[in-house]
């Protein structure tokens, strides 16, 4: 046990082949004792959502400018030019990192990038200043940096979809959309489970 990442409560576990408390509290130092691509589920106190907190597969959320307040109902021509600026960084990244390979989200705010190929330490300089070039915000940098692990969120923010749940209370909501996978390295296996996870969490991979 530890002291728990701000703002989360664990609520269940989703690591394979390793045997974890899903009530107890794990710090950066317990997670670093297990094997790859470990991580736990949790609820952000603030919103009651689920989010995955992983010690050593990369996520990354970029925002788009403040003044939008959802990506998806932009006009194709913003939400396009919003999203190639930020690919066209990612991808010349992934060229001189050759060993990567993103997958590339859509999300309500913008865009969430996932290496798939290999482990980056949340507390390296390698992990902040990939972090800096993609565009993350300096709190998801300061957290990802002081608590060792990096987040994402996997369900909707309450209000918005709470108009919809009123009429469809059995609707589901997809938080993110996987758009694009960049890079030209291998994936690694030991982040399949984990991967998957988060596709089914999220909804990424539904029509």
């Amino acid at each position: 046990g530890g002291v728990a990442p701000e703002g989360l409560v664990p609520i269940g576990s989703c690591i394979r082949s390793v045997c974890l408390d899903p009530w107890t509290f794990y710090c950066a130092s317990d997670f670093k004792k297990l094997k790859t691509g470990c991580c736990l589920t949790g609820v952000d106190r603030s919103l009651m959502v689920r989010v995955i907190c992983a010690n050593k597969m990369f996520f990354a959320d970029i925002d788009a400018p403040k003044e939008i307040v959802n990506v998806w109902q932009l006009p194709m021509d913003r939400r396009m030019s919003f999203e190639f600026e930020k690919l066209k960084i990612l991808s010349d990244y992934c060229k001189e990192h050759k060993d990567m390979l993103v997958r590339v989200y859509r999300t309500a705010k913008g865009l969430r990038y996932l290496n798939s190929s290999f482990e980056i330490d949340p507390a390296s300089e390698f992990s902040d200043r990939s972090l800096e070039v993609f565009g993350s915000d300096e709190v998801y940098r300061m957290l990802t940096l002081k608590d060792a692990c990096y987040r994402a969120r996997v369900e909707p923010k309450p209000w918005r979809v709470k108009r919809i749940k009123i009429k469809k209370p059995n609707a589901r909501f997809r938080t993110c959309q996987l758009i694009d996978i960049v890079g030209s390295g291998r994936p690694n296996p030991s982040f399949d489970f984990l991967i998957k996870t988060h596709d089914d969490y999220s909804l990424a991979l539904d029509e």
